[in-house]
């Protein structure tokens, strides 16, 4: 999934919503943003930093290339899309 898709089809969500992945059937908050030199946008999680919301993710993420792909933890994991579970965004 590319950052564009995203950010067009949550544009009108709550902001407070906290963003999660779901991997290995386990679900994993996301707590930092990393961009690659290949326009990759990796979304990791650290179990020392809390967690981000719908709105600190997109403030985070304005200033970057829309073009970027969404992967978790490593390049190796892309993201393909998400679904809403109650207060998270659960992408996976």
């Amino acid at each position: 999934m590319q950052l564009i898709d995203f950010n067009i089809s949550t544009n009108e969500l709550r902001s407070d919503l906290v963003m999660q992945v779901e991997f290995n059937a386990k679900r994993h908050f996301i707590s930092e943003l990393v961009i690659t030199d290949s326009q990759q946008l990796i979304l990791k999680s650290n179990t020392h930093l809390p967690a981000l919301t719908l709105a600190q993710f997109n403030t985070r993420c304005r200033k970057l290339d829309s073009h970027v792909s969404l992967y978790y933890q490593d390049s190796k994991h892309p993201l393909f899309g998400y679904r809403l579970d109650g207060k998270y965004i659960l992408l996976g």
